[in-house]
């Protein structure tokens, strides 16, 4: 199926969702738009109150059913801009969004500029010890300019450096965060939230954690084991789907 086939069915869906059946529907037939949701709904359960994507999602399409104006549900959770900008990064690296163009230009370019290495087959030899293997060894290859001048070596560095940045590319990787931060992700204002819930006649505190790697994701403050088995059984469920394609 080429992209254009993928997209009119995205289209399609477009069109047909009208209630959260539909939309989980979706889900299984578009995986750019599985990842979204994977990637909301872990947000959402580490927003400040917790919340259930699903339940979210279900309040909004009832809402729409009965031709009631929608509310802004990701104005009533908190999620800080680290927080976020972390989920975002473990999901582009766990789904192989990122394609890495800038830093395997800047490896070619660095080769160029520098002494680096390369592969060298070392044959099998005999001695007084013995036979020994072939195996894979390296020899040094000299800077660019070295081999063809250094004004003929600039030319192709620049070269390098023009190509490099004038192609598109982390097309996916931006689309994605780009739809995440400009879509339903929660909101990044602590102010805004809690003068929501203030409103609603409850007094709630965010707590502005310091944002560190072991503390914060440790399970006390992700996930409960329930979300957890949850989340484990959805991901086993579209694994067995796919192995049985």
């Amino acid at each position: 199926m080429n992209k254009y086939e993928k997209f009119a069915i995205y289209l399609k869906w477009n069109r047909d969702i009208k209630t959260f059946k539909d939309y989980k529907n979706m889900l299984e037939h578009i995986p750019f738009e599985y990842l979204k949701y994977r990637c909301l709904k872990e947000m959402y359960a580490r927003s400040q109150p917790s919340a259930n994507l699903d339940d979210l999602l279900k309040e909004y399409f009832d809402r729409v059913t009965k031709g009631l104006e929608p509310e802004k549900f990701y104005e009533r959770y908190y999620l800080s801009y680290q927080e976020c900008k972390y989920i975002l990064d473990k999901y582009v690296k766990e789904w192989y969004l990122k394609d890495y163009w800038n830093e395997h230009l800047d490896l070619i370019i660095h080769d160029a500029e520098n002494k680096h290495s390369k592969d060298k087959w070392i044959p099998e030899r005999t001695d007084e010890y013995g036979t020994h293997p072939g195996y894979r060894g390296y020899e040094d290859v000299p800077p660019l300019k070295d081999i063809i001048g250094e004004e003929n070596a600039s030319k192709v560095i620049e070269f390098l450096k023009d190509r490099k940045d004038f192609y598109h590319h982390s097309q996916d990787e931006n689309a994605f965060r780009s739809q995440i931060c400009l879509g339903i992700s929660p909101n990044s204002n602590p102010v805004t939230v809690m003068k929501y819930w203030s409103e609603k006649g409850k007094n709630m505190t965010i707590t502005l954690r310091e944002y560190d790697n072991d503390y914060f994701w440790c399970e006390e403050q992700g996930y409960s084991k329930a979300e957890l088995k949850e989340i484990e059984e959805e991901e086993k469920k579209r694994k067995e789907k796919e192995n049985a394609c």
